[in-house]
Order: structure tokens, then C-alpha cells, then sequence
């Protein structure tokens, strides 16, 4: 899947969402890290520039690494044996592309264990990349491995069940975030009111 497709199929529900304390610092630094990557650029920023970014202290950035290290997500390249200068970071694209593609509604997301980086990815990420023909490939797949289907008319039956299905669960899928999106503004509005009104 090249970057040009990928851009194409991205749909941000709302992209200042991205910004919001609540959400984990490991899935801020995974989308920072996936839109550059996408956008051709390269990923090696201090970890001071970071932190700015990202609005987290060190220690949480260091946490957010072991995370995404952890899931297969990142990889931090060194120039020497004792690891004290980092190179660069190497981005799991095609993975974390996996887990944008999914929506609460698929069998991955319903059989991922409850507390799995995966499981905050798809709940807390405002971006979903909609891939209805990979879905309904994979699925087709499955049904001729196991029920051994030879029928073309019963396939394309099948075909056009699964389509409607993948379909009508991003749509919605996109209500249910963009909901969220919503509650959540509010939420940080009014939490940057009670501040102020405290200072």
C-alpha cells in the first residue's frame, strides 16, 4: 500500500483530538510518527522537540517508547554499542496501518485482549483508514477455506453480503467517533474553563 493510496483512504474525524490530554502519550507519538512517515519525512527528533510536541515529560516519553517498542510499532536505531546516541526510529507503517483499518466492530478489536495497546489504538485515535476491499478480500478468503465454495453465483452472494457489512460498519463506526470527538471537545472546554476560573 503506497503512501499516496494511504492518504487518500485517511479520514480524520477530528484532528484536534489528537491533542487532547486524555489520550495515552504512546498513541499521540505512534500518530506523529505515522503522519510523517506518510508525508515522506524523515523521524529523527530529539527527545527534548518531543516532548514539546507532545506535551508530556520525559520520563513519559521514555514509557511511550517501551510501549510501542513492545507492540512491534517502533524500533530506536543507536550509533553506538552503549546507547547513549540515538540514530534514528524505524516505523512499523504496515502494523500500525493494520489497527487504523480496524473499527470496534471487527473480530481482531473484539478478540484483542481488553487492555492491549491494539484496543487504545482503535479507541482513542480520531484517524481511520477505510479499506473495504481488503476487509472483504480476507473474508472471502476465509469462507472458500472453509466452506470450500466453488459456485461463482453463491460467491458473488456472499461477496455482496460482506461488502454491505464492512460498509455499514464504518459508517457507523465514523458516527461513533465523531460522537466521541464531540463529547470529548466538550469535556476539555470545560475543563480549560474550570482552570481558569481557579487561577
Amino acid at each position: 500500500m503506497s503512501n499516496k493510496y494511504l492518504l487518500k483512504k485517511i479520514e480524520y474525524v477530528h484532528k484536534q483530538e489528537e491533542r487532547n490530554n486524555s489520550i495515552f502519550i504512546a498513541i499521540k507519538l505512534a500518530l506523529l510518527f505515522f503522519q510523517k512517515v506518510i508525508a515522506g519525512q524523515s523521524i529523527q527528533d530529539s527527545n527534548e522537540r518531543l516532548c514539546e510536541v507532545l506535551q508530556c515529560s520525559l520520563s513519559g516519553l521514555h514509557y511511550a517508547f517501551r510501549i510501542l517498542e513492545a507492540n512491534g510499532i517502533l524500533t530506536r536505531t543507536y550509533a553506538d554499542d552503549n546507547k547513549f546516541t540515538r540514530t534514528q526510529f524505524i516505523f512499523n507503517l504496515e502494523k500500525f496501518v493494520s489497527w487504523l483499518k480496524l473499527t470496534k466492530y471487527d473480530d481482531e478489536y473484539i478478540n484483542a485482549p481488553k487492555r492491549s495497546f491494539k484496543r487504545a489504538v482503535v479507541n482513542q485515535t480520531s484517524i481511520i483508514i477505510k479499506d473495504v476491499r481488503s476487509k472483504v478480500e480476507r473474508a472471502i478468503a476465509e469462507i472458500k477455506r472453509i466452506e470450500k465454495i466453488t459456485d461463482r453465483k453463491v460467491l458473488e452472494d456472499k461477496i455482496k453480503v460482506i461488502t454491505a457489512k464492512v460498509e455499514r460498519d464504518y459508517t457507523r463506526y465514523l458516527k461513533h467517533l465523531k460522537t466521541r470527538a464531540t463529547k470529548l471537545a466538550k469535556t476539555e472546554a470545560r475543563r480549560q474553563e474550570k482552570h481558569i476560573k481557579i487561577r
